[in-house]
């Protein structure tokens, strides 16, 4: 997809160029672009994200945030971590992580070819001339999937919604039965789904779950972020997505959270929110 960038100028500041950027999308949620490519290519390079992450000048949390958001949107796992060995271990891309950089390398040559054709096209037109940027989605919802709609149900008022993820992981979300009918859902139909990670509570692998959270996703703790009040868990899921949990530091405790521990994020259907994409 392209999307075109700013107007700059060059030697002549009356001169107008066209710039722009190649993304690969997943419905509206962009799945990478240069900077992206960049990290996967440096943690290829490297087998470290800590040094990847150094060498492109972003934190150690952001670039693990970036690739769990690659992997989820992908479906399956374009990183994956390495045990043991003589460095004690790393992180190494899939082989389709290696197929999406030569893809983009590809594709970001022709893209170039083709703005350079554009852009010679600016000569022939007129001064008054505007270009406009494609508005992309953005949310605040820390855990973003996608998904196909596999059934509904009717309660009184609500509808509930079943989702099937990529992996074989699906999900219930509830909305009322006028948005149900403003949106036009139906099965089959694409979308995401956002979840923010306030709202996820973490269960022990054994423990029931608290009532009312009917949407369970179990994994192992991949790794803790702490903060003072809080901390951000991070749990892998057998399908190479993530999902995002913020507990306070009583319950973290409580259950003795460190990495590799099993352990289920549990959410309301209430907590879900659709975006459709088709």
């Amino acid at each position: 997809m392209t999307e075109p960038g700013s107007t700059h100028t060059q030697t002549d500041p009356a001169r107008l160029s066209i710039d722009g950027s190649l993304w690969f999308t997943v419905g509206r949620e962009q799945l990478g672009g240069q900077p992206r490519i960049a990290l996967l290519a440096k943690i290829a390079e490297y087998g470290s994200i800590n040094r990847a992450a150094r060498e492109l000048g972003i934190s150690y949390r952001g670039a693990w945030d970036t690739i769990d958001g690659m992997n989820n949107l992908a479906g399956e796992a374009l990183v994956e971590r390495v045990v043991g060995g003589r460095g004690g271990g790393g992180t190494r891309l899939t082989e389709r992580g290696h197929r999406l950089i030569e893809t983009y390398r590809l594709l970001e040559r022709e893209h170039r070819r083709f703005l350079e054709r554009l852009e010679g096209a600016l000569d022939r037109l007129g001064d008054e001339r505007e270009l406009l940027s494609r508005l992309g989605l953005r949310s605040s919802a820390r855990n973003v999937f996608r998904g196909q709609v596999a059934g509904m149900r009717r309660h009184d008022h609500l509808d509930e919604v079943h989702v099937v993820l990529p992996g074989g992981l699906s999900l219930i979300g509830s909305l009322t039965h006028e948005s149900t009918q403003q949106l036009a859902m139906s099965e089959g139909m694409h979308l995401m789904l956002l979840v923010k990670a306030s709202v996820m509570q973490v269960v022990a692998a054994g423990d029931p779950a608290p009532a009312g959270l009917r949407n369970e996703l179990r994994g192992t703790v991949a790794r803790i972020e702490s903060g003072r009040l809080n901390d951000e868990i991070v749990i892998a899921l057998p399908s190479a997505q993530s999902v995002a949990a913020v507990v306070d530091k009583d319950t973290a405790r409580r259950l003795r959270l460190r990495a590799g521990l099993e352990v289920r994020a549990c959410f309301a259907p209430s907590a879900v929110l659709f975006v459709l994409l088709d």
